[in-house]
């Protein structure tokens, strides 16, 4: 709790708190950099995309803390805690809880809010007027987590398109998620002509919506051309926007059919949710397209941009790695990429020694030293080191490696003879 220094009492004004009184907190997760502790999370999405059923699983995973069902997607444990649902769109019985069931839930830490009993008469549950109600639950059940909102469009005045009116409704949420530190989960529908822009700008009603949740994620279908109709629905949980991370990333899940008992033993036919453990990497717009199907648009990508950043600068001819690494950095381009890159391209390294015992790491295209014109060794001292390491890394290519003395010219020279002549023979 930050310590706030009183220059005036209430009646007297404005109270001002300096900088040097208030602590920094750092913000603690569920799930790191995509499921807040404490925060109003935004999580919107097309019908069917399985917006609501992640809520579910994020529900079941926190009810089995402490089990091996209690682990989130990117391995963190659960902690043990209730979580509440009000849901003004789907039927508890026949949706929600066999929902629930096929994600092994603990239901004994899982609250459906329900209708109000006021007067000794029975009315639906209002969240504007009945608030203080549900937060007198919350504090009775003392461990609250999560609270799941379907649809967060119920909590606020009007259309929803009023942004002052939204960020009214929407602070006394977000003052909830921080007293009692409850994830909330607003869920919401994307606007379909929209879809194509800034996905942020895509969720229904006022902006205020994204402004005010300190996270968004959104939820899309990934099209998978020709599947089979038995084949699990793909999806990708974009990481949006927020203002206490990084944004940017996805993560992909299967929506598989289930089956699970109803009180009476007959069958139910549901579904489950299964994630990939691997993040996919990409701006909010990439993974997008790549949802869509739309491949030629993800030559901006983290991992085409890196393979594309590759064949320009080794184009002329091999480069020193840290030579590689620093401009990569300037491009934007991390360690990890360019070495990633480098796999996927087949780059070539190899190790350089100089006369004076200096010894250094290089890169070259895979074949690159097949276009070298021997004539040209000796135009430039430049020259002829850039000619003399690709003929090393030629033969380091083909099964013989070259150990080159760049202060020795003639031995340089006919290395580069022997690798070039080796590739030669190999093309009849």
């Amino acid at each position: 709790m930050s310590k706030v220094i009183d220059n005036a009492s209430p009646s007297d004004g404005v109270l001002l708190v300096r900088a040097d009184k208030v602590d920094s907190v750092a913000s603690e997760w569920h799930m790191k950099g995509w499921l807040p502790e404490g925060e109003l999370v935004i999580l919107g999405g097309d019908g069917g995309a399985g917006k609501t059923l992640i809520a579910m699983d994020w529900i079941a995973t926190l009810s089995n803390a402490g089990t091996k069902r209690g682990i989130f997607p990117d391995g963190s444990q659960a902690q043990r805690g209730s979580s509440l649902i009000w849901s003004c769109e789907d039927d508890w019985q026949r949706t929600l809880k066999p929902r629930l069931d096929a994600a092994e839930a603990n239901h004994r830490r899982i609250f459906f809010v329900g209708d109000v009993i006021e007067l000794s008469s029975r009315r639906s549950f209002d969240f504007k007027r009945d608030l203080p109600g549900l937060v007198e639950q919350i504090e009775k059940i003392g461990d609250v987590k999560m609270l799941v909102i379907d649809t967060v469009m119920e909590v606020v005045s009007g259309a929803g398109t009023n942004a002052k009116a939204v960020r009214q409704d929407l602070i006394k949420l977000v003052e909830i998620a921080h007293k009692y530190r409850i994830t909330i989960i607003g869920i919401a529908h994307l606007v379909k002509e929209a879809k194509k822009g800034d996905l942020v700008k895509s969720l229904a009603g006022s902006q205020a919506f994204s402004n005010l949740a300190r996270h968004v994620l959104i939820a899309m279908r990934v099209n998978v051309p020709e599947q089979d109709e038995d084949s699990p629905s793909m999806g990708v949980l974009i990481r949006a926007k927020t203002n206490i991370g990084k944004s940017g990333g996805g993560r992909r899940y299967e929506i598989h059919p289930a089956r699970v008992d109803s009180v009476d033993g007959r069958e139910i036919d549901t579904t489950k949710l299964i994630w990939h453990q691997k993040l996919l990497p990409g701006s909010p717009a990439d993974i997008r397209r790549w949802a869509e199907g739309d491949k030629a648009e993800m030559a901006d990508s983290p991992k085409n941009r890196a393979q594309q950043f590759l064949k320009e600068v080794l184009a002329d001819g091999p480069l020193p790695v840290r030579e590689l690494q620093e401009l990569a950095e300037e491009d934007g381009i991390s360690t990890k990429m360019l070495r990633n890159a480098r796999e996927r391209l087949g780059v070539i390294s190899t190790r350089i020694h100089d006369s004076e015992g200096a010894a250094w790491n290089e890169w070259s295209l895979p074949g690159a030293a097949s276009h070298v014109d021997p004539s040209r060794l000796y135009d430039s001292d430049e020259r002829h080191a850039r000619h003399s390491r690709q003929a090393g890394q030629a033969g380091q290519a083909h099964g013989q490696p070259q150990e080159l003395d760049l202060g020795d010219r003639e031995a340089t020279a006919k290395a580069f003879g022997r690798a070039l002549a080796h590739l030669e023979s190999r093309r009849l």
